[in-house]
């Protein structure tokens, strides 16, 4: 049978030391709890870098609202007042 595939981690089937020659299998996924550590890591790593964008994100938004509100308040007392001006104006005006 001809091998597509040679692992560079492990010595050839004909070479392999030990008490049996099959102490590791051809296709054997011995590194899996270390990939899945990392994946899990990996993971836990976005997942905190997602929190920390989204507060972010969250503060930017409520400073802009708070802006916004502050800037609207303003406006609006400043409408008023040029509106008392005319309709006092006018007042006058009709008085006269």
């Amino acid at each position: 049978m001809k091998r597509t595939k040679e692992r560079i981690d492990f010595a050839h089937p004909a070479h392999r030391e030990g008490i049996s020659g099959l102490t590791y299998f051809d296709g054997e996924d011995d590194v899996r709890p270390a990939r899945v550590k990392q994946q899990i890591e990996e993971t836990k790593f976005w997942i905190d870098r997602q929190k920390e964008e989204k507060k972010m994100k969250d503060d930017i938004d409520k400073k802009e609202e708070m802006l916004y509100g502050k800037q609207d308040i303003t406006n609006n007392i400043l409408l008023g007042a040029s509106q008392d001006s005319l309709m006092q104006n006018r007042r006058m005006m009709a008085k006269s």
